[in-house]
């Protein structure tokens, strides 16, 4: 697993919760 990879992973996970959030 890349950092890259970990990063997506992290972004996709907060805009999910924001998503969701709202």
């Amino acid at each position: 697993m890349t950092k890259e990879h970990w990063f997506l992973q992290l972004v996709i996970f907060v805009l999910v919760k924001s998503t969701v959030s709202h």
